[in-house]
C-alpha cells in the first residue's frame, strides 16, 4: 500500500513536470517571457538625464520639431554643426517620433531605448529559429540555443551604452530593422506566389536601407546576411544565391549614393595622418577590447580608447604597452571566428 502511494506521487510529480515544459514550450510564452525579462533588467535607465550628445540630438536638434522635415533629414548628417560626417537619418526620425509624443520628456526617450533594445532580443530570437535549424540536430537543439543566445543579448551588461544613453539607440535601431528585413526576406522565399514574393523582396529592400541610415555598422548585418544566404543555405538555388549576392552589392551601392545628399565636410577626427597598418591594428585593438567585455564585461565606462601616443615615448613604456598587445590578437581571433 505504501509503495502504491510512492509510485503514485512520483507519477504525479512527473506529470506536472511534463505539463510544465509542455507549457514553457509554447513559443507566444517565450517571446513574451523574454520580453518581461528584457524590459525589467533595462528598467532602471528611465531614470536616466541627458549626456553628451542627448543635450543637441533629443533636445536641440532642428529635425526633430516637426514631422514635415522627415525627408529633409535625409539631405543632412546627424550634426548640423559639426565636423562629424555621421549619416543617421533614421535616428533623427526615431527622436522625432519621441519629441512629438514626450516633448521634451527626458524618460519617455528612455523609455523607446528600452523597448528597441527589447524588441531587437525578440527579432534575434524569431531570426534564430529559423536560421539556426541548419545547424542543430532537433528541434529541442534549436531552442535552446536560440533561446539562450536572445536571452544573454537582453541582459548583457555590455548593452547598457545602447540602452542608457539615448543617443546610443542608434546600434538597437539598427539591428531591430536589419533583423526585420532579414526575417521579410525568408518570408519571402517560404512564399510561393509570385505577386506576394516581389512585394515582401521589395519591403525587405527598403527595410534594410533605412537599418544602413540607422547606423552606418549595419553595413556588418548585410555581411553576415550575405554569407549566411550564400554559403549556409542549403534549399536556395544557385541562381537565387547570386541574386542575393548581387541584391546586397545593389543595396550598398544605393547607401553609398545616398551618403553622398548631404554636402561634404572636412575630416579632422583623431585618426588623421595614421597610416593604413596603425589603423588595421587599432580596428583589431578595438574588437579585441569588446570581444574582452563579452566574455568578461567588467570595469564598464561610456567612453573607452585603446590608443595612448605617450606609452612608446621610452623603452620602458614600450614594455608595458607590449602587454596590452594580446586586445589585438584577441580582435584578430574575433574577427576569425
Amino acid at each position: 500500500m505504501e509503495g502504491g502511494t510512492t509510485e503514485s506521487a512520483a507519477t504525479g510529480r512527473g506529470e506536472v513536470k511534463s505539463r510544465a515544459r509542455l507549457w514553457l514550450e509554447k513559443r507566444w510564452l517565450q517571446f513574451l517571457l523574454l520580453g518581461v525579462l528584457g524590459f525589467l533588467v533595462r528598467l532602471p535607465a528611465l531614470q536616466g538625464q541627458l549626456v553628451w550628445d542627448d543635450q543637441y540630438l533629443a533636445r536641440d536638434n532642428p529635425f526633430i520639431k516637426s514631422p514635415i522635415l522627415i525627408f529633409e533629414s535625409f539631405r543632412h548628417h546627424l550634426f548640423l554643426d559639426s565636423f562629424s560626417a555621421h549619416y543617421r537619418p533614421v535616428q533623427n526620425i526615431s527622436f522625432m517620433f519621441d519629441y512629438f509624443f514626450w516633448n521634451t520628456e527626458t524618460c519617455g526617450y528612455h523609455l523607446t531605448n528600452i523597448m528597441l533594445h527589447v524588441g531587437s532580443g525578440l527579432v534575434l530570437f524569431r531570426l534564430l529559429l529559423l536560421v539556426v535549424p541548419g545547424l542543430c540536430r532537433s528541434v529541442r537543439d534549436t531552442n535552446y540555443i536560440a533561446l539562450s543566445v536572445a536571452t544573454l543579448w537582453m541582459v548583457h551588461p555590455v548593452h547598457s551604452a545602447a540602452v542608457d544613453y539615448i543617443s546610443g539607440r542608434a546600434d538597437s535601431l539598427a539591428f531591430f530593422v536589419a533583423g526585420a528585413a532579414w526575417l521579410l526576406v525568408l518570408s519571402a522565399q517560404k512564399s510561393n506566389r509570385t505577386w506576394r514574393k516581389a512585394i515582401t523582396f521589395t519591403a525587405a529592400a527598403a527595410v534594410a536601407m533605412l537599418a544602413l541610415c540607422s547606423r552606418e555598422t549595419a553595413c556588418i548585418w548585410v555581411v553576415i546576411f550575405a554569407v549566411h544566404q550564400i554559403f549556409f543555405s542549403a534549399a536556395l538555388s544557385r541562381r537565387a544565391k547570386l541574386s542575393v549576392g548581387t541584391s546586397c552589392v545593389v543595396l550598398i551601392v544605393s547607401y553609398i549614393a545616398l551618403r553622398h545628399l548631404p554636402s561634404a565636410r572636412p575630416s579632422n577626427g583623431p585618426s588623421e595622418g595614421w597610416s593604413a597598418p596603425t589603423r588595421v591594428v587599432l580596428m583589431f585593438r578595438a574588437l579585441g577590447d569588446y570581444a574582452r567585455l563579452m566574455i568578461f564585461p567588467a570595469n564598464l565606462h561610456m567612453e573607452r580608447t585603446v590608443v595612448n601616443p605617450g606609452v612608446y615615448m621610452t623603452s620602458d613604456s614600450w614594455e608595458k604597452a607590449a602587454t596590452i598587445e594580446y586586445i589585438s590578437i584577441t580582435g584578430l581571433l574575433a574577427l576569425a571566428g
